[in-house]
């Protein structure tokens, strides 16, 4: 699953307007091993140039766009791609999906041929220098993965040294901040890395999340909440130390409030954590089951059907050759002897012909003479003897008679009649015979060769289809398992914060009543006061930032989609501070809960986007892919404009039809490389796709 309603929250994002100073970041090269249908990909990206800042990545549905761009989410962020909703005493569940995901992605064949490790290798530019993120999965010989079987190297600099880790410091915690730190925050992934698919969760109602952690990445408010967190357990100590009258009893409610007030802030992180992963859970539940119901059907008959028309090919191919190897055993002999010969053959024939036919000619006239005479002989013979007679006598007649001149050299008496014509036919006609029949006979068989590759073919996607279907069915079941436990889990935890409040209230009221009355004695209870006030003004001041940033946020992104729609029904967008939406149409009606069109939604997701990047001043990669699919001409238009305008690293994942013809030509100027995908399915799997410089021959879209 790609970062998008599941993205956590930015955790190592600086304050706000440190973006700017970090400076570009460009994404050089992608290298990966085992991945989806990669058996080997080495992918490198030309230097940046901001008048041409798109690449343009093409491939067919199915041949691994959409695993190029998990490839890179899950490079930089791994378990952290999934979310990561679960405490440490709560990590079975999150696990196990992980895994799940992983053991998935493992490419087949290689699995299958013994291979056990699966890596994946990211380079960027940054100001400080190039940055090498490579992420390793190790499997065992059965094909399982396990969570800790998992390794993440961090190299930087022109000599690509392994970026050195601190003392007593967990290597892939700190590299995974360190990726926050010098790249961006998980938090921001969703508006940068996004799928067809995750552009219609963006554009739809699930944004809270999403918008939260993009605008806390914007300000930096995570660490600004830990340094509030910091401030008031200073508070807390100093009050400790500069409370001597009050006892140890004094001192034991302060600590079991202190005690309490953690445990409250940790259940209420628990319970939003909890809660957003029930709401996802349900989200992605029924998006499987609607997937299910688009798979199941008559995908058996179908594939069925395929079978019995391969073996009706396989058939006719058969008989095609039967075919050609008749031909050759009939036709091809007589056409090897040359034409010269067959030639020389065929006069000759014509001559003997000639010359048998004059002199039977001649001796049949004196034949008839002479019969003439012997049956004017008296006494006359019976009929009976008479027709003896001269049956005889024509038979005598003919062996008797004296051959023609050529009869010396009659070097083809054994052909008579019928024979001698039908041969001098085929010596005539056999290279036109040849002509027609070799094209005829190969012509079939070419047909059949082309059927059987496109059967074979649409076997391979029948068959992709079942186990698309059941790898669904297995995460079904363990999104409905995870749902149950958390649902179990939300429960408990309300429970418990509900008792946590009742008890800390006479605790707080108590505490508050004391520190009150020394304040104006103690000066370290003045300090933590000062730390307390300073930790309210950060409070407020995160609130103004936050403020400031989804006002600005709800302009650009309302500027950005009515330049990029071509409908007028919107006309305001508001960001709230939860990260919820309000939108308006001119009238000031609330509309954000009608059902909008694909392209709409499309629409929706790159003003996001754009705006994000923005309010924020960044210049990061964007990577897109098939965002034109569903969308209409203007949407299409409008959309390529906006990829066309930005002068950040732009790459584009498009299929023929989506990014060809009119459209291509729009975007040509900016293009700084281009590339296929091509892919061979598989006979029992998801076959192997590697990438190749280039686009499609001719893109169909026009």
């Amino acid at each position: 699953m790609l970062l998008g309603e599941d993205s956590v929250p930015a955790t190592a994002a600086p304050v706000a307007g440190a973006t700017d100073s970090r400076g570009p970041v460009l994404l050089r090269s992608i290298t990966a091993r085992n991945w989806a249908v990669y058996r080997r990909l080495a992918l490198e990206l030309p230097a940046h140039d901001p008048d041409r800042p798109i690449v343009l990545i093409g491939g067919r549905n199915g041949s691994g766009k959409t695993s190029l761009l998990s490839a890179i989410v899950f490079a930089l962020f791994g378990r952290l791609a999934i979310r990561d909703i679960f405490t440490q005493d709560r990590t079975l569940a999150q696990r196990f999906a992980y895994r799940q995901t992983i053991e998935a992605v493992f490419h087949r064949p290689a699995r299958d041929g013994g291979e056990t490790v699966m890596s994946l290798t990211l380079r960027f530019d940054t100001t400080d220098g190039p940055l090498e993120v490579e992420r390793r999965w190790y499997f065992g010989d059965d094909g399982k993965f396990v969570e800790d079987d998992e390794e993440i190297m961090l190299r930087i600099g022109d000599d690509m040294d392994l970026l050195s880790v601190p003392p007593d410091t967990v290597p892939s915690t700190y590299y995974q901040e360190e990726i926050a730190r010098r790249l961006f925050p998980p938090g921001l992934a969703p508006f940068l890395f996004f799928d067809g698919e995750q552009v219609d969760r963006l554009g739809g109602r699930h944004l809270t999340d999403q918008l939260r952690a993009g605008v806390d990445g914007l300000i930096g408010a995570p660490y600004l909440r830990q340094v509030i967190a910091d401030l008031r357990d200073y508070a807390r100590d100093r009050g400790r130390e500069a409370n001597p009258v009050r006892g140890e009893s004094s001192d034991a409610v302060e600590a079991e409030t202190a005690a309490l007030e953690r445990r409250e802030s940790e259940v209420g992180g628990v319970l939003t954590a909890v809660e957003s992963a029930v709401t996802q859970l349900r989200a992605r539940r029924d998006l499987i089951i609607a997937e299910l119901g688009r798979l199941t059907g008559d995908t058996f008959a179908n594939l069925q059907d395929l079978l019995e028309q391969q073996r009706r090919t396989e058939a006719e191919e058969a008989r095609a050759r039967v075919a050609l190897a008749g031909f050759a055993a009939e036709e091809l002999p007589l056409h090897l002897v040359g034409r010269h010969l067959r030639a020389r053959l065929s006069l000759r024939l014509g001559e003997e012909e000639r010359a048998r036919t004059t002199s039977a000619a001649d001796s049949d006239s004196g034949l008839e003479r002479f019969l003439d005479a012997f049956a004017a002989e008296v006494p006359a013979l019976t009929a009976e003897v008479h027709d003896l007679v001269v049956a005889r006598v024509r038979s005598a007649w003919s062996r008797w008679l004296t051959p023609d001149p050529l009869a010396g050299e009659m070097r083809h008496h054994y052909l008579e009649g019928r024979p001698r014509t039908a041969l001098r036919l085929r010596l005539d006609e056999a290279d036109r015979r040849v002509r027609e029949r070799a094209s005829q006979v190969l012509e079939e068989l070419a047909r059949c060769e082309r059927a059987r590759a496109d059967l074979s073919r649409r076997i391979a996607e029948q068959r992709g289809s079942s186990e698309r279907r059941e790898l669904l069915q297995i995460e079904l079941q363990s999104v409905s398992e995870a749902l149950e436990a958390e649902e179990r889990v939300r429960r408990d935890v309300d429970r418990e914060l509900e008792h946590l409040r009742r008890v800390l209230g006479p605790k707080r009221e108590a505490i508050r009543d004391q520190r009150e009355r020394l304040a104006s004695a103690l000066p370290s209870l003045g300090r933590a006061d000062r730390a307390t006030e300073l930790a309210t003004g950060l409070e407020r001041a995160l609130q103004l930032a936050a403020d400031e940033y989804t006002q600005h946020l709800s302009a650009t992104v309302t500027r950005t989609y009515r330049q990029l729609a071509h409908k007028n029904l919107i006309h305001q967008i508001e960001v709230l501070h939860d990260g919820g939406l309000r939108v308006a149409d001119r009238g000031g009606r609330r509309i954000e809960n009608l059902d909008a069109s694909a392209g709409e939604r499309h629409v929706f997701a790159i003003s996001l986007l754009a705006a994000v990047a923005e309010v924020g001043g960044m210049s990061l990669p964007v990577i897109m892919d098939t965002p034109l699919g569903r969308l209409d001409r203007e949407h299409r238009e409008n959309i390529l404009a906006y990829c066309a305008a930005r002068r950040g690293q732009t790459l584009l994942l498009s299929h023929a039809e989506e990014v060809g013809g009119r459209y291509l030509e729009q975007i040509d100027a900016r293009i700084a490389a281009r590339f296929l995908i091509e892919h061979e399915p598989g006979i029992d799997g998801p076959g192997e796709s590697r990438l190749i410089e280039g686009y499609f021959a001719r893109a169909g879209a026009s």
